[in-house]
């Protein structure tokens, strides 16, 4: 039998670093070590502090995934974007440059095509739609999106006339999280709706992204003496 909010079933466990985590039963997937899907308390205060100093610290690796929450991020929150014509182009220039540049010389577009090949437009079209509809679960044993969730972000993909398709970065969201897909099969949440942890903040006053880590930027005071 299937367990649901399975995540939330092994969150301690998740919580310890990586050389402590033991294995873990996770339904009809036996033993495996659980990944880190959520923020913990520490990070939340330091998201916040961030937040209401205008800077959304992006909650991942620096890869696509970062480059293309930046890139809706540059290209305005709370509006949708035409993939083809706005996104994709922009995604490509910022993914290209050497703020999303590895310890080994290789920027994110360059991993993403030594992993995908030389692929043309259309589809990497297709690749950042599979990459949002894994931003969009949060619930189940991986929750992608749920670290995004709690600082209130989600991304919604749209679909316009003539088939043209739209993307939407959601900020500042006070209450539950709900990405809308209205090209797939939106994934189905298995368990207890996902709220925003953080509500005390103004979407409007976040002008900047930064990739480096929040509790880095703006540590909690255990960490300042």
């Amino acid at each position: 039998m299937l367990v649901k909010d399975v995540y939330n079933n092994f969150i301690k466990e998740a919580e310890k670093p990586l050389r402590l985590r033991g294995r873990v039963v996770i339904g009809r997937n036996g033993e495996v070590m659980p990944r880190r899907h959520h923020l913990d308390y520490k990070a939340l205060h330091s998201h916040r502090k961030a937040l209401n100093d205008g800077v959304l610290c992006i909650p991942y690796r620096k890869g696509m995934r970062s480059a293309l929450i930046a890139t809706l991020f540059e290209l305005k929150v709370n509006i949708p974007h035409s993939l083809r014509d706005k996104v994709v182009q922009h995604l490509k220039g910022l993914a290209s440059s050497n703020v999303f540049r590895n310890n080994r010389g290789k920027t994110a577009l360059q991993v993403f095509y030594m992993r995908s090949g030389k692929i043309n437009d259309l589809e990497i079209e297709e690749k950042i739609i599979s990459e949002l509809c894994e931003m969009q679960r949060l619930t189940g044993m991986h929750p992608y999106g749920m670290k995004f969730a709690q600082i209130g972000f989600c991304i919604d993909i749209l679909q316009g006339g003539k088939k043209d398709i739209y993307v939407r970065l959601c900020g500042g969201i006070k209450g539950e999280v709900l990405p809308k897909n209205q090209i797939r099969k939106a994934y189905k949440k298995n368990g207890r709706p996902v709220f925003s942890s953080l509500k005390d903040y103004d979407i409007k006053r976040v002008k900047e992204w930064k990739i480096e880590k929040a509790h880095k930027l703006y540590p909690i005071e255990e960490d300042e003496s």
